[in-house]
């Protein structure tokens, strides 16, 4: 297939995935809302709030505000909520933002957000749910999160809480409402990816086989990079986290064996699903520079990568629990670069060196 068919592809498939993510919800509403006062133009009706006298609530122009002025103390301000029916799911949304916010020693010390599910007569805090976690001083911004509710909850509760830290967390336009997916969405949601998928076969099948055809091993070498890259794609959020906090915990682990970390060392670890991109990227790279067939320029394989990264990227618009970031296109980018500059301070590692043929 020629470059220009190509690239004509590759266009139509990101204009498909913007309209698509930009034009079919995920989730319909098929209830009405939960939070009745949710605006608080009749102050704290309907709301309760557990406090000590350094805690502090404001409520003015329908956003209502939490301020706690001790560390060793919090102030919750919540809605319960009796559920009418087993399972499903609720989507919350709101509007928040942070004031010096000083967060304690806890994970959970933070100013928060939370739908915390009951049944038994017990909170399930096993169960997702954090909205969201504000430390230090942010801006107003919409946070949205779909829950999924468990059978046997009869209850929940929205929480605003500024949890043993002390500062200031504002909220407004906090909504609650029952949820079903899209049936839409769900031709999209395997459409869309199946499209970047047989895009990205397409583009490389032609280099897998010139690689086969010239040592098996650098071809299966480029089938696992590019399996690797796609696998990383397609993992749903939950499972990418775990593997991710797993081997996060390895390297914490050996890094302490190896030396004692200093203060705050630890929250310097890279993302290493960021590094396993870059190399990824990196290895591919090199690959393919390596054994550039004749009348094919290096740009070529930075056109090829760049659609691969885009294309990856955003695939994940559309896969539970992931989000595409124009910072990743530009990490695994970073990867090619840094192989192509390699290959120009050192032509030697090239068998044939940079060519600058200008076909395909």
């Amino acid at each position: 297939m020629n470059t220009r068919k190509v690239i004509s592809i590759f266009i139509l498939l990101v204009l498909l995935s913007l309209f698509t993510y930009h034009n079919v919800p995920r989730y319909l509403k098929i209830s009405e809302q939960f939070l009745l006062n949710n605006d608080f133009v009749a102050g704290a009706v309907g709301w309760e709030l557990i406090k000590t006298d350094d805690g502090e609530l404001l409520v003015d122009h329908g956003e209502v505000g939490l301020v706690e002025k001790s560390p060793d103390h919090s102030i919750q301000f919540f809605r319960a909520i009796d559920m009418d029916g087993p399972g499903g799911q609720v989507v919350l949304q709101v509007t928040a933002r942070s004031k010096n916010i000083m967060a304690g020693p806890k994970g959970w010390n933070k100013g928060r957000v939370i739908l915390v599910q009951y049944f038994d007569g017990k909170p399930q805090y096993y169960l997702s749910h954090l909205l969201i976690a504000l430390e230090g001083t942010t801006d107003w911004k919409t946070y949205r999160k779909v829950f999924r509710l468990n059978r046997a909850t009869t209850e929940i509760k929205v929480i605003l809480q500024l949890s043993h830290c002390t500062g200031e967390l504002y909220c407004k336009d906090l909504s609650l409402y029952r949820v079903v997916v899209n049936p839409v969405y769900r031709v999209v949601k395997w459409l869309v990816p199946g499209g970047w998928l047989l895009f990205i076969f397409v583009l490389f099948l032609p280099v897998f086989k010139s690689f086969v055809a010239g040592s098996r091993l650098a071809g299966g070498v480029v089938l696992l990079v590019v399996a690797a890259i796609l696998f990383g794609t397609m993992m749903p959020g939950s499972l990418k986290n775990d593997l991710k906090h797993d081997l996060v915990r390895e390297v914490r682990a050996v890094a302490t064996a190896v030396s004692a970390p200093g203060p705050g060392e630890l929250k310097k670890l890279v993302d290493i699903t960021k590094v396993a991109h870059f190399f990824l990227f990196m290895v591919l790279a090199f690959l393919l520079l390596r054994r550039l067939p004749q009348g094919r320029g290096w740009y070529f394989v930075i056109l090829d990568l760049a659609m691969l990264a885009v294309g990856t990227e955003l695939a994940q618009l559309f896969i539970d629990g992931r989000s595409a970031l124009a910072g990743d296109v530009g990490i695994d980018m970073a990867g090619v670069f840094f192989a192509l500059v390699m290959y120009q301070l050192y032509p030697g590692l090239n068998e044939k060196g940079l060519r600058a043929g200008m076909g395909r």
